[in-house]
């Protein structure tokens, strides 16, 4: 349908590409690298901006 009115489609394509961006999405959600304590998270906000104490 949005190809013929010449919408360009910025999803995926197929039901496949779609599992596969969910499934890598839910990886890097769940990777524990990526996450911070709040603590942690606070700090490097008054480190870059120390106005905000």
């Amino acid at each position: 349908m949005s190809e013929d009115i010449g919408i360009p489609i910025f999803g995926p394509k197929t039901i496949e590409e779609a599992i596969n961006r969910v499934d890598q999405a839910w990886a890097e959600r769940n990777d524990p690298n990526k996450w911070i304590t709040s603590e942690q998270m606070w700090n490097r906000l008054y480190e870059k901006y120390p106005w905000l104490r």
